[in-house]
């Protein structure tokens, strides 16, 4: 008896595991694919005039504009590709190259991700001192 391994779940079936928003130009017209409006996690209520807080990634699509809002310190994970005629939103990476997004590595990214992270630890080196 010989073991396979399982056979990739085709490209639909990977995008629709987790949600997200994809949107081509084509023709001049915007196809959109997902959910052209979504929030997840948590928002706390704020002041009108105040940034949003919680823990949090939400988008919405309204034809003309996609918006995408996170929490401030990017504690509810978001990601996207974006290219001169398509972006995509997801929390899920499998499901971004799923929908034909880079594989590559991006060490820039990664370099700003550790930088902040860093700046993160040292405020709070910082705060539990006054403590």
């Amino acid at each position: 008896m010989t073991a396979r391994a399982p056979a990739s779940p085709p490209r639909r079936q990977v995008a629709s595991a987790s949600p997200y928003v994809h949107l081509r130009v084509s023709a001049g017209t915007v196809e959109v694919d997902g959910m052209p409006a979504c929030v997840l996690g948590h928002r706390l209520a704020t002041p009108a005039a105040g940034d949003p807080e919680g823990v949090f990634v939400e988008w919405e699509w309204n034809g003309e504009r996609l918006l995408v809002r996170n929490d401030r310190y990017g504690c509810y994970p978001a990601y996207y590709f974006a290219s001169p005629d398509e972006i995509a939103v997801s929390p899920s990476i499998p499901v971004l190259l799923g929908l034909g997004g880079p594989a590559e590595l991006d060490e820039m990214a990664l370099l700003l991700y550790l930088l902040q992270l860093e700046s993160l630890q040292h405020q709070r080196a910082r705060m539990s001192w006054w403590q």
